[in-house]
Order: C-alpha cells, then sequence, then structure tokens
C-alpha cells in the first residue's frame, strides 16, 4: 500500500495533460526561480551533459522484443539503429530546454490533475557525456504527459499546466515529427 501511495505521487505529480476547471490560472509557467544559463548547467543531468540529442522510436505498442518501457534498449545498451530520428539540440536549444526544465514552475502548486491511461512513449531524450556515452535517458510519451528517466526522478523538474506543451513545442521546433505531429510510422 505505501508503493502504490508513492507511486501515486510521483505520476500526479509528472502528469498534467488535462487540468480541470478548479485550476488556478497563476499555474501557468513562470520563471519563479530564474537562475541563470550558468547555474542551470550545474545542476543533474546538465552537469553531465556535453551534448542531448531529441529522439523519436516507435511506440511500446509495437512489440519488437526490447525494452518494453519505451526506449530501444538490448542488455541495457540503446539500439541506435532503431530509432527513428534523432536530432542534436544546438547550445541555444539547449539554454530554453534547462529554463524549462529548472526555472519554469507554477506559483503554487495545489492542482488537481487528470491522469490518462496510455503510456506509449514515441519520443525521448538522450544525454551524453564527455566520453560520448548515454549517461541519462527520458523517455516521454506526448499523448498523455507521462514521462520516465533512467536514473532521474523528477526529469522535468516541478510542472505547470504548460511545461509539458513547451517541451512538444521544442521537439516540433528542433525537427522531430514522429510522437509529435504525426504517429504515421517514419522511413529511416
Amino acid at each position: 500500500m505505501k508503493l502504490f501511495f508513492i507511486v501515486f505521487q510521483f505520476v500526479v505529480g509528472l502528469n498534467l495533460s488535462a487540468q480541470t476547471s478548479m485550476d488556478y490560472e497563476n499555474e501557468l509557467c513562470d520563471s519563479s526561480l530564474n537562475m541563470p544559463f550558468s547555474e542551470r548547467v550545474k545542476v543533474y543531468p546538465f552537469n553531465r551533459a556535453v551534448s542531448i540529442q531529441f529522439v523519436a522510436y516507435r511506440g511500446t505498442s509495437v512489440n519488437d522484443g526490447y525494452n518494453s518501457d519505451g526506449m530501444p534498449i538490448q542488455d541495457s545498451v540503446i539500439c541506435f539503429e532503431d530509432l527513428l530520428e534523432v536530432k542534436t539540440l544546438t547550445l541555444k536549444q539547449v539554454e530554453y530546454f534547462s529554463d524549462l526544465v529548472v526555472n519554469q514552475r507554477a506559483s503554487h502548486m495545489d492542482s488537481i490533475v487528470a491522469i490518462a491511461d496510455c503510456y506509449d512513449p514515441r519520443n525521448g531524450i538522450l544525454f551524453f557525456d564527455v566520453n560520448g556515452k548515454v549517461f541519462e535517458y527520458v523517455d516521454i510519451c506526448f499523448e498523455c504527459s507521462h514521462v520516465y528517466g533512467k536514473n532521474y526522478r523528477d526529469p522535468f523538474g516541478a510542472f505547470c499546466s504548460n511545461k509539458f506543451s513547451l517541451i512538444r513545442d521544442l521537439f516540433e521546433e528542433v525537427g522531430i515529427e514522429y510522437g509529435i505531429t504525426t504517429t504515421e510510422m517514419l522511413k529511416k
């Protein structure tokens, strides 16, 4: 029962796909922390990342023999050949993404959140270290606003009502289509 309560709190805290009419206007994202980029890069996972990639892959409803929870992984290694799209973020995009994750939060957190029951992630974020190895990844289901970080308990920081859509918009700006503007299979 205690485990269920912890999992429930975690899921409620990360999922903002549908908010009720009881939500408050001031729960929209604002830069309440206003931490400069030079400080944000000291916060995990940005403190270890020399490169960040946004990716797309087939959803979990496709039985491909990989990790059934999202990212195509076999024997604890990401199968890059099975990623449908890969886009490396520019420094300007990393700066904006880190602002969304670290600084953007609601001014009060007593929102009521509706949770969708899907979790079919098609998108993810890869964080590479100085040796070119993935040390962290985040699976994302934009349909139901679920996220899962490999080692990262709270991948997108404190949530506010429009943070997920801002991150989705960044995926689109970077050039990721699958899971963002289409769920039709893309040809590699």
